[in-house]
């Protein structure tokens, strides 16, 4: 069987081996430079900053963050980010449900309403713009990830019923939720990032 030679497997003067060298060092670094500083640039990330999950009314961070409570037990807030004052909020309905004003709103005043009328207040904390959970720690447990925070109910039967965002400069109409299964989670992002958009 006729092999070729080193010279004919050379494509534009560099082997094979090469080729895949140099596609490492330009690809690489590109690749990481992404993921570490994507978020600091707006590119799309994996996960919003937070997700607020039906059911329990789970609120997650993303996986690297943390939420830290109050010195004054005020509620909890995220270690890192979201600090702006203001949010970016997004709706994901399930199949045949829709906000009345659409998914999306910008504002810096965010009511969840649990289906036993428990109201989860969202806003800035005090003398500062970082967001803030609750009214009191006590209403929420930390866990059982340090990036999870859960309104303890007494059962897993409730969902959320209502959220209603202000602030923003215009109106949005609350949007409701009769059943668990028309809303699939809530976003919430700094404005401007593309995951509650």
């Amino acid at each position: 069987m006729r092999q070729m030679s080193g010279d004919a497997r050379r494509f534009f003067g560099l082997t094979l081996r090469h080729w895949v060298l140099l596609a490492a060092v330009l690809v690489g670094p590109a690749v990481a430079g992404a993921y570490w500083f994507g978020p600091l640039l707006g590119l799309p990330q994996e996960e919003p900053p937070i997700r607020v999950k039906n059911g329990s009314m789970l609120f997650e961070l993303v996986k690297a963050n943390e939420w830290v409570e109050e010195a004054d037990k005020s509620g909890w807030s995220p270690r890192d980010g979201l600090d702006k004052g203001r949010w970016a909020v997004k709706v994901v309905s399930g199949a045949g449900h829709a906000c009345p004003d659409g998914p999306t709103v910008t504002g810096n005043s965010i009511a969840i309403t649990y289906s036993d009328n428990f109201p989860a207040r969202i806003g800035p904390r005090q003398g500062g713009g970082k967001l803030k959970v609750g009214d009191k720690s006590g209403d929420f447990n930390k866990g059982p990830a340090a990036f999870q925070l859960r309104y303890p109910t007494a059962n897993e039967n409730g969902w959320i019923k209502e959220i209603r965002v202000t602030g923003g400069g215009g109106t949005w109409r609350p949007c409701t939720f009769t059943s668990r299964a028309q809303l699939v989670e809530i976003r919430l992002c700094d404005p401007g990032n593309p995951l509650c958009q």
